[in-house]
């Protein structure tokens, strides 16, 4: 007997979280709010400090945190995919053009979206899908015209295009919004999937029980992770890390400043690249963000040594003058290159 359901999901020891109250005292430390020091946490746990904006006493340190930016997430023309759950699809209940356009998904992918009479409507963007980065707050999509063909029907955005999809092929729900993030998805190709009205001409033994049998195309094509399809949320995500993400972590790296005297004095900037064998890169740039030379070192006393003697100093926002502030990314060499530099995220350096 083959086994046609998947293993269960292991719990998420993040899924179940408290709220601890706090507060600032006079000299900047951080208390329970009931009374008593903070409660002891465990070494490496991740959390957030939501205040009010007020409360960020100094200016860069907001600027940052506030920062917003606007990236291209999908291209013009681009199709999508929208996951909705079918639970009947006789021509009683649907109608012929949706039937035409209702798609089933490949084998190999009903295994991981754990959702049975799982199928996909296309929604096809007319214009970019783009996405507002916020810092240290979730992104959100914007407004995008999109055309969904199975019904015939524009829409002003993917969320829109989700709710009109649902409320014709998901009638049994009484609510017809939900995460888009989770539940479009971006084929790697133009694919082409059957669609209901191709599977009523050649009805496929796994749907004859109303619960998909994924295991014989497994068995004859192996999962392959880099096959999956991303969703919005993982577009969402890879996109957050090299821009926000990196963003952040340059910024609050190794920074070192001095001022060149002049007819107008402007600071040099040098900052502090610790590669992955120990080595360490200081590039210096200018309040422009132009990368205008690069010192190689073998360990960072080495390089801190360097930096003192030329007459620069460590870069805090606690000691430096409150109008300095750190040219921020994206960095160029002189011949427009762009230049990324290596980082490494604080969880990674948790043992």
């Amino acid at each position: 007997m083959t086994d046609n359901f998947s293993p269960p999901v292991p719990p998420d020891p993040m899924a179940r979280t408290v709220i601890v109250p706090a507060r600032v005292t006079d000299k900047g430390t951080m208390v329970f709010f009931y009374g008593g020091a903070l409660p002891t946490l465990r070494p490496g746990t991740i959390c957030e400090i939501n205040v009010p904006a007020y409360a960020v006493e100094d200016w860069r340190t907001l600027a940052m945190l506030e920062h917003t930016q606007t990236e291209t997430l999908l291209e013009t023309g681009q199709s999508v995919l929208v996951l909705v759950k079918v639970d009947d699809t006789s021509p009683s209940k649907l109608t012929e053009q949706m039937s035409d356009h209702l798609l089933i998904p490949p084998d190999w992918m009903l295994s991981w979206t754990q959702i049975v009479h799982a199928h996909f409507v296309r929604v096809i963007l007319r214009e970019p899908l783009r996405l507002r980065l916020r810092a240290t707050k979730q992104a959100e999509l914007l407004a995008c015209k999109c055309h969904v063909p199975a019904l015939s029907e524009d829409a002003d955005s993917i969320n829109h295009a989700y709710t009109l999809i649902s409320q014709v092929s998901e009638k049994h729900r009484r609510s017809h919004t939900g995460n888009v993030f989770d539940r479009v998805y971006v084929p790697l190709n133009d694919v082409q999937l059957p669609t209901v009205s191709d599977e009523r001409r050649n009805p496929h033994p796994r749907y004859r029980s109303g619960i998909p049998e994924v295991s014989h195309q497994m068995n004859n094509e192996p999962y392959n992770r880099h096959k999956r399809w991303p969703t919005l949320g993982m577009l969402r995500n890879a996109m957050v890390s090299t821009t926000v993400v990196y963003r952040l972590l340059v910024l609050c790296g190794d920074w070192w400043y001095r001022y060149v005297s002049g007819i107008h004095q402007k600071p040099t900037w040098a900052y502090m690249e610790r590669k992955h064998d120990d080595q360490v890169t200081i590039h210096l740039i200018d309040t422009e963000s132009r990368i205008f030379g690069e010192l190689y070192f073998r360990t960072a006393e080495e390089a801190n040594a360097s930096l003192l003697a030329d007459g620069y100093k460590k870069f805090d926002t606690t000691h430096a003058p409150k109008d300095l502030v750190q040219p921020s990314p994206p960095y160029h060499q002189p011949n427009g290159q762009e230049v990324s530099f290596d980082v490494t995220l604080p969880w990674q350096t948790i043992p």
